[in-house]
């Protein structure tokens, strides 16, 4: 799966480097937009505390 998507991860990373807000949607690929979110995740100084899942509350 890598390795197919190689190209397409690269390039969204190259879009998110110079942009300011970016949003990932793909049709058919869970694993591809976990993919490239933890690629994204990995070029920031965030610690996994700040990144853990919120709760939606009602």
């Amino acid at each position: 799966m890598l390795a197919n998507a190689a190209e397409r991860l690269a390039g969204i990373l190259q879009v998110a480097a110079t942009a300011s807000r970016v949003l990932l949607h793909f049709a058919a690929s869970n694993d591809r937009t976990g993919i490239a979110v933890a690629l994204l995740l990995s070029t920031t100084e965030l610690s996994r505390t700040t990144l853990s899942p919120i709760t939606p509350t009602a």
